[in-house]
């Protein structure tokens, strides 16, 4: 995809952004759906989303601040397309768990 004369990779998230990307979506996990209104979460969380698209785009935030409107929501639309097997939702509670909970999932 290319966006502002950029052209971007797209990949699913990494291990290593995970910490960072789980701090940023905790805020509006509850608000993020399968189709999710991007003008509201801007609304409410505008930091957070500008953030998330920064981690998940692994660019700069001046360059996420810099896109339009228009180019925002497609690269936003594109993030969600390319992490669909990422459950925002459920990850962000399972890395929320306790400790000792996360072990007895695990031990099999």
């Amino acid at each position: 995809m290319t966006l502002s004369g950029t052209a971007l990779e797209m990949t699913p998230i990494r291990l290593g952004e995970l910490p960072r990307l789980l701090a940023v979506v905790r805020p509006l996990v509850e608000e993020i759906t399968s189709d999710p209104d991007w003008m509201a979460l801007l609304g409410r969380h505008g930091d957070a989303v500008l953030d998330l698209l920064a981690i998940t785009t692994r660019r700069e935030r001046a360059w996420i601040n810099d896109l339009s409107l228009e180019d925002a929501v497609q690269l936003a639309a594109a993030v969600f397309e390319v992490n669909a097997d990422f459950s925002w939702r459920t990850s962000s509670r399972r890395f929320r768990a306790r400790p000792s909970d996360s072990r007895r999932r695990c031990a099999h």
